[in-house]
């Protein structure tokens, strides 16, 4: 952890008083306003480390220095408690250790995708394809909900739902699987 917090200190990132729970890298960024979402991210880490997941730690130090984009947003804090709370939602879903809320069945144009619902502090949801499985987090955008991760698109209004997947799906409009 000591490595972790040297990696950050040496970003630009602007350094605030930091409340004492919190550790590591993540000091750089906790605040006052960050303090509780972050420490519910590292009791979480503690105990996938103690699970012995592997590159927890890498991995938590390489996402601590994407923070820095939040330094360029108006609401900074805003903009960490919700990557922070991404992070969390993340770790808890793919390490098995959130239920699922539901699931659903689509049936699309050229081939079906089972999406499971989780209810997390950031909400997200697992979409699987024939060829490949998808973590899609909420984005606010019109009717419908709308899911998203760098690589996919899921929207689903109602019965109905539409699925880009780059270099695998192109969009395809999907119905609702009712049993």
């Amino acid at each position: 952890m000591l490595v972790a917090f040297w990696l950050s200190a040496g970003s630009s990132a602007p350094v605030n008083a930091a409340p004492s729970q919190c550790q590591g890298a993540s000091r750089v960024y906790c605040n006052s306003a960050t303090s509780a979402d972050f420490s519910q991210l590292e009791r979480l880490q503690k105990r996938l480390i103690s699970r012995d997941v592997p590159r927890i730690a890498q991995n938590h130090v390489r996402w601590v220095r994407q923070l820095a984009v939040c330094n360029n947003h108006a609401d900074r804090d805003a903009c960490i408690v919700e990557k922070v709370k991404r992070r969390y939602s993340f770790l808890k879903v793919q390490h098995k250790l959130q239920t699922v809320s539901h699931i659903h069945q689509f049936n699309c144009a050229v081939s079906s995708i089972t999406v499971r619902w989780y209810d997390t502090p950031a909400p997200m949801v697992w979409v699987q394809t024939a060829t490949s499985s998808q973590l899609m987090f909420n984005v606010a955008q019109g009717s419908g909900l709308t899911y998203e991760n760098k690589r996919s698109r899921l929207w689903v209004h109602g019965q109905k739902a539409m699925i880009w997947v780059a270099n695998q799906m192109p969009h395809q409009e999907c119905e609702r699987v009712t049993s």
